[in-house]
């Protein structure tokens, strides 16, 4: 599998795939001598490759674009969890108590706003294995000869949203998860199906004198994976933060959150206790004065389809498009590649005597994304109706 030591939203073979369909044996360093092959393989640091990009700058760009479209927009492209969000809630005197309690007038919870809209759950991310090391079986689904299609087979009750897979021996490490995937069947039975060529064996791309490897040799592919189930463990949600006197420690108590306007990312905060044997919070009473600060653990991010494993098509090409701004070096010999890599990568404020130009309005020429193709497609989609949270 493409993967890199920083973990995307967007999977790089999705970003391979968008990019003028570069072929996925050659993104993820395979060859096949009995079929056909054109330009050179992709590899996953720099120093492997000096003249061209690796995988691991594509996931660096994948990241700034990501990360700059999210801040744009205010939320995230695809939920994921967000911990230790350190945020000073409002303080206002309810005239007829002359206190500042964690209540507003009319003694409802006070509500605050959190960086990312989209709220979904409050807690931390979560896994728990429900197979380590589970048989890969491979299938010659389109009989071209290589079998290319590979399938696990799970027996697990719990939401199939929750089913992950990741190389076997790394504890279920976001950075280690094979994507994509697709999962069918129902519970408790399910067959997760992927392509082969997400199962390279990764030491095999970390090699000091590492080579393009051979797709019909087995030895070039792992045999197992690890499946997991991830989730939000909603026993660490918020803690409540109060100072004493000068020089004093800080007073600390658990808490929990509700979503009161999910969209908009605006939540609601009470002191309250964790209890494992009913896995419920339960009710503590409230101080008679907001916290000085507040942490939150929670998941949020823009859904598809209520699936919390893929991006929406639409930010997928956003994301895809704006990264090849970023990237300084070139990519494979294919021209279809290069010349889609140019294209978006265009500088569209450019002005060359003699050569090409461009006109841009003045409102395009300050965007803050950058005036490659790519950067302003980017700032579009960003702006289209809806798409933006405005509070």
């Amino acid at each position: 599998m493409a993967r890199a030591s920083i973990r995307t939203w967007l999977p790089l073979d999705r970003w391979a795939q968008l990019i003028g369909g570069i072929n996925p044996l050659h993104f993820n360093q395979l060859f096949l001598s009995n079929l056909p092959n054109c330009g050179s393989v992709w590899y996953q640091w720099e120093w492997q490759a000096s003249d061209q990009v690796s995988r691991e700058e594509i996931a660096q760009a994948i990241h700034s674009a990501e990360e700059m479209i999210s801040t744009e927009v205010g939320y995230n492209l695809l939920p994921d969890w967000s911990k230790d969000v350190d945020l000073v809630p409002t303080k206002y005197m309810d005239p007829s108590m002359g206190i500042s309690p964690p209540l507003s007038i009319g003694y409802r919870l006070k509500t605050i706003e959190i960086p990312t809209a989209y709220y979904i759950q409050g807690g931390v991310r979560a896994v728990a294995s429900i197979s380590l090391g589970a048989a890969v079986t491979t299938h010659d689904l389109d009989g071209d000869g290589w079998s290319e299609t590979c399938r696990v087979s799970v027996t697990s009750s719990i939401d199939p949203n929750e089913i992950r897979l990741f190389f076997s021996g790394h504890s279920g490490s976001p950075e280690w998860e094979i994507r994509p995937i697709s999962i069918s069947g129902t519970s408790p039975n399910y067959v997760l199906e992927f392509k082969r060529w997400l199962m390279v064996k990764q030491t095999l791309l970390e090699r000091m004198n590492t080579t393009p490897l051979d797709a019909s040799d087995s030895a070039s592919f792992e045999t197992t994976v690890d499946v997991y189930r991830v989730y939000t463990d909603p026993s660490d949600q918020a803690e409540l933060i109060y100072s004493r006197d000068i020089g004093g420690s800080w007073d600390m108590e658990t808490g929990v959150l509700e979503g009161v306007d999910p969209r908009l990312g605006i939540v609601s905060y009470t002191p309250g206790t964790w209890d494992p044997t009913t896995e419920t919070y339960l009710s503590t009473s409230i101080a008679c004065r907001d916290p000085d600060r507040v942490k939150f653990n929670y998941l949020s991010g823009y859904r598809l389809n209520s699936s919390l494993h893929t991006m929406d098509p639409f930010w997928e090409k956003a994301v895809a498009y704006f990264s090849i701004a970023f990237l300084s070096r070139s990519v494979c010999d294919c021209s279809n590649i290069s010349d889609f890599v140019d294209h978006w990568k265009e500088d569209l404020a450019m002005i060359v005597p003699s050569s090409v130009s461009y006109q841009l309005p003045y409102e395009m020429v300050k965007n803050p994304f950058g005036t490659a193709r790519g950067a302003l497609f980017a700032w579009q989609a960003c702006h289209q109706n809806g798409r933006k949270i405005t509070r």
